[in-house]
């Protein structure tokens, strides 16, 4: 989920808000301050960077020849420096103007598909109603705007300043010393003070953002690895003492296989099997389950990966291989035993 390729740029890039009652020319203030920070790659003003906790959908209509279609797609508002900043690909048409109110829109191709056009080159000039007749500048290919939980749905990227309350920013790379980030948001905090010294200075990085859709999972990760050493650390206990229950309890059968003639691997394969029996059959029982619990949480997902066959065959010979460890530190040391002490043994 964290290294899928969602459409977008995440990393070295941070946003921040600011104030909506705030006026566009303090804005451009505090944009002209970022610029001469040599740590800022890029710096794009818009509403909210392409993956995001917040969505904002908007009825729009296309007529074509026939029809008149209706569609609620999510919108964002950027500048031109919003498709460089987020490495975002047009597939069609041109990047939108820079503009304080709104007159072109960018579509993604889904929302293309949704307006009858199979090639988005044919989008490209068309108007929508929304707040007026907006005129579709480009088409972008599709990204990922919330977590891999939801499909992509229809997407709108216009133009308009006025509505853009959000920074965004890429960083110069890292240095070798790792301090030129925090250097950098120091200055951009200094800058954000000196427009608005009455507001909080909150800023977020693009990556931590994504991770943040996956918390629950991450944190079920880190709960099955605790849980799973714990059940295989019990098991191994258990398997422990059955084996010197069993071994005890045929000191003597073990003691006349030594005298004629048994090796020890005959005595330990002897001893383990009846044990590899019930493990086989449990695992026979356990996989079905496993393959049903993962394939209902997957359905949580509208972008998931394939349960293959091998997975559960893995982790079948992973536990015959810790079973047969545990296993053979009794049965070995039964086996090595002088049969002598065995054949005594009340």
């Amino acid at each position: 989920m964290l290294n899928k390729d969602l459409g977008f740029k995440k990393d070295a890039i941070v946003y921040f808000g600011v104030n909506r009652n705030h006026k566009l020319d303090k804005r451009s203030l505090l944009l002209n301050k970022l610029r001469t920070i040599p740590g800022i790659a890029r710096i794009s003003l818009a509403s909210d960077p392409p993956s995001s906790n917040g969505i904002w959908s908007s009825g729009m209509d296309y007529k074509d020849d026939k029809n008149v279609i209706h569609q609620e797609p999510q919108v964002k508002i950027g500048d031109t420096n919003y498709f460089p900043i987020f490495g975002l690909l047009l597939v069609a048409g041109n990047n939108i103007t820079q503009s304080d109110t709104t007159n072109s829109l960018i579509i993604n191709e889904t929302l293309s598909r949704n307006l009858g056009f199979k090639d988005p080159r044919l989008a490209v000039g068309k108007q929508i109603d929304w707040d007026g007749k907006q005129r579709i500048v480009g088409v972008v290919a599709d990204f990922h705007p919330q977590s891999l939980r939801q499909t992509i749905g229809p997407l709108v990227v216009a133009n308009g300043l006025n509505r853009a309350y959000t920074f965004n920013l890429s960083l110069q790379p890292q240095t070798a010393d790792g301090v030129s980030w925090t250097t950098t948001i120091s200055k951009v905090e200094h800058a954000f003070k000196e427009v608005y010294p009455d507001d909080d200075f909150d800023y977020h990085f693009m990556d931590d953002t994504v991770a943040k859709f996956y918390t629950a999972e991450k944190n079920i990760e880190h709960l099955m690895y605790w849980a799973t050493g714990l059940t295989i650390f019990i098991s191994c206990l258990g398997l422990l003492g059955l084996a010197i229950y069993i071994t005890n309890q045929r000191t003597k059968e073990i003691g006349i296989r030594k005298v004629i003639g048994a090796t020890v691997t005959q005595i330990v394969v002897l001893i383990s099997k009846d044990f590899m029996r019930l493990i086989g059959l449990a695992i026979l029982i356990a996989m079905p389950i496993a393959w049903w619990g993962s394939n209902e949480w997957l359905k949580n997902f509208a972008y998931k990966t394939t349960l293959s066959w091998w997975v559960f065959a893995a982790g079948g010979a992973i536990l015959i291989v810790i079973a047969l460890f545990v296993l053979c530190l009794r049965a070995f040391r039964a086996a090595s035993a002088n049969p002598v002490t065995w054949l005594r043994a009340d």
